[in-house]
């Protein structure tokens, strides 16, 4: 379809400049969209303006896009990039129902973009562990995670990110 089109063309534009990061992004956002046609993995597929399930596409579909972004970015040394990846393929293990590695990718996650300063995804892994944990037990540290993330929001961070943050666990909740 049309997004295939316009991914073909960001996909040629990224190679004729020689940034391998820019087509590594291209097939993230690829992956993106095939897996939360909707939505986005960032936001656990749901579509914050609007109530309801999830739209769910196809993580098989997702994954060989993620594969490409993952190598390229392991040759570049973007840790940016691989954390992203981390926090997506986290969301691929969520749609197979794979709650320990949901977990694990979560953690992969929130290490990378500690240690490339990503403080932003930072904090999304950290109120997407907090999702998996209550999917998985029932039970989270729902005190400890809103101070982190409002304090991160009224120092350094964002408010309009930390809204968004609480959107994602409202969406969750419904």
């Amino acid at each position: 379809g049309q997004e295939l089109s316009l991914w073909n063309v960001a996909v040629n534009e990224y190679a004729s400049a020689g940034d391998v990061d820019g087509q590594a992004t291209a097939n993230m956002m690829l992956g993106d969209w095939l897996v939360a046609p909707a939505s986005s993995p960032e936001l656990l597929g749901f579509d914050l303006d609007i109530s309801g399930d999830p739209v769910q596409g196809s993580a098989t579909d997702a994954e060989p896009y993620y594969a490409t972004a993952a190598a390229t970015f392991a040759s570049t040394g973007n840790d940016r990039g691989l954390a992203a990846l981390a926090l997506r393929r986290a969301f691929l293990a969520r749609c197979r129902g794979d709650g320990a590695a949901w977990a694990a990718g979560l953690t992969e996650a929130a290490t990378l973009a500690q240690s490339c300063g990503g403080a932003s995804l930072l904090q999304l892994a950290g109120v997407h562990a907090a999702l998996a944990e209550l999917e998985g037990s029932g039970h989270t540290d729902v005190d400890g995670l809103a101070g982190q993330v409002s304090t991160w929001a009224l120092g350094p961070g964002s408010t309009s990110f930390a809204r968004g943050l609480v959107r994602l666990v409202v969406a969750q909740a419904m």
